[in-house]
This record gives structure tokens, sequence and C-alpha cells, in this order.
């Protein structure tokens, strides 16, 4: 199989690459159906935010949360199977997870509740709550900030459960880049990892008010399967990273006990989670405002 160095790609892409067509380092190149350096150049020069008269459909939230991974390609059914079975047994749609968010220098304490297939509240107390219903964003107190969409967003449209979604709903047009991405320059001496395998995914960024679509790249580790981390341009073009980390083991299921939101290399959203219960879905007013 051929190794590519994709910073040499650089001087022939037009910007913007970072979040549009390459990862840093030597990769490896392989489509679904076989291993092909030549392919993954074309893939990646040929990227591109699609136009804005193109029609990508806006879903709305579903009452079906049973996910039927076996629509997809073996090795994202691989990546969903390495959450646990949230996404295919009923009974596990709502995730609560208690601690500490740090939003641009200011704490509090959080309970962050998360349910199936993409509804977030994020409640600090005090009458500082925000959420997305499935539909719509909404701030409780006030009129919904683009600080409290980006939170929204990073919680909701960027999870691993809602990117396996609309992989299933082919809703978004979702094409694999890599695997076994290098993640230094290519020149690390017996480069051990960590390696990863990285999707194209564009559609519309449901959790917020103006349903942009985005350009996404998700990055799942290549030997856990985990999902480790996305990464965007935004309309404005700042260079967006969403982190998740610390997986724990909850319930039988893996939850990030860590999410992080950088702008062009700046920490703006911090949330560091202390404890994880996991439930049924509840047809309750949690997530309306």
């Amino acid at each position: 199989m051929g190794t590519v160095n994709m910073s040499l790609l650089d001087i022939t892409i037009v910007e913007p690459t970072w979040a549009h067509c390459e990862p840093s380092g030597a990769t490896k190149a392989r489509n679904w159906y076989g291993s092909s350096t030549a392919f993954l150049i074309t893939l990646v020069v040929g990227c591109a935010v699609p136009s804005t008269a193109q029609t990508i459909p806006v879903v709305p939230s579903s009452a079906t949360t049973v996910l039927q991974i076996g629509f997809m390609p073996g090795e994202l059914q691989d990546k969903a199977k390495a959450l646990g079975t949230r996404l295919t047994t009923p009974g596990l749609e709502r995730v609560i997870l208690t601690g500490s968010l740090t939003r641009n220098g200011a704490a509090c304490a959080v309970t962050i509740t998360l349910q199936l297939p993409n509804k977030t509240k994020v409640d600090c107390g005090q009458g500082k709550v925000v959420g997305f219903d499935g539909s719509t964003a909404w701030n409780a107190a006030s009129a919904i900030s683009a600080d409290d969409q980006d939170l929204l967003e990073s919680l909701s449209s960027d999870s691993p459960e809602v990117f396996f979604y609309n992989v299933v709903a082919q809703t978004y047009r979702l094409r694999p880049l890599v695997h076994r991405a290098r993640m230094d320059d290519g020149t690390t001496p017996n480069y051990a990892g960590p390696w990863m395998d990285i999707y194209q995914q564009i559609g519309p960024a449901m959790a917020r008010t103006d349903k942009a679509v985005r350009v996404k790249h998700f990055y799942f580790d290549s030997i856990t399967h985990l999902p480790v981390r996305v990464r965007y341009l935004s309309p404005t073009g700042s260079r967006i990273e969403v982190v998740r980390s610390q997986w724990a083991l909850v319930q039988g299921q893996h939850v990030p006990l860590q999410i992080d939101r950088y702008q062009d290399g700046v920490l703006t959203h911090h949330f560091v989670g202390n404890a994880a219960n996991i439930s049924a879905t509840a047809n309750d007013a949690t997530f309306t405002h």
C-alpha cells in the first residue's frame, strides 16, 4: 500500500485545506473497496464546500432512535459498536453528565443531558440553561447567542452519535478520506501512533439557528475505533476543533468525560465530567423551552 505525505500536497490544494481537504502528516490511503494512493490524491484535491445552489435536506429529529447499523459500511459498524449498544438497544437513549463547564474563562457546575438521536440540554443553574430540542436551539433566559450555538453544536452536531444517524439516514454526504493517518508531520522516526481513520461529512449543523452547511472531518482511532476529534471551518473562516477524550465505561457504554472546543487553537469550551448515568428516553419537557 502506498504512503502519501499529505503535507506535500499543500502547494497544489486551494484553501481552505485544513478543514476540508487533508489531515497533517503521512497517511495510508484506502477507499471502501481497496487501496489506491491515486484515489486519495484525487479525493483530496477534489474536495470543496458545496455551493449555495446545492440543496442538502434538513431533516428534523426522528422519533425512531434504534439505529440500523447494518446499513453502514462494515468499518463504520465497528466504530459504532465501539461506543457500546446505545445506538441499537432500546432503553439506553438518555445520558446525563455532571461536572464542570468552562466557557471563555467562566466556569460553572453543570448538568448536561443528551438524548438520542440529537437532543441536548446544558444546565449551569440559576436559570443559565441552553438546549436543542432536535429542531430548534434555545436559551431559557434570553435570545440564544453565537457562543450558545457553538456549545450546542459541539455537544450535538459534532457527536459521534449524530454522525452515525446521519450516515444511516443518508441525508448528509459522506466519504472516507484516509485510513491509518499519521498525526505528525511524517518525520518522526519509528512512528508508533496515534493512527486515525478520517471521514468527511457534509450537511447542515442542525443545532445552529441558521442550519448552516458544514464540511466536517470526523477522526476515529484506527485501533480502538473510538471517536477522537472533529475539525471544520466556521463560516467566518475560523478553524474549529472539537475533541472528545477520557472515555469511561458507564453501564457497559463508552462515554467521553472530557469535551473540548478550540477556535483557531484557543480553548473556548472545556467540559470535564465527574459522573454519568444512562437511562431510557423520556417524553418529558427536558428539552423544550
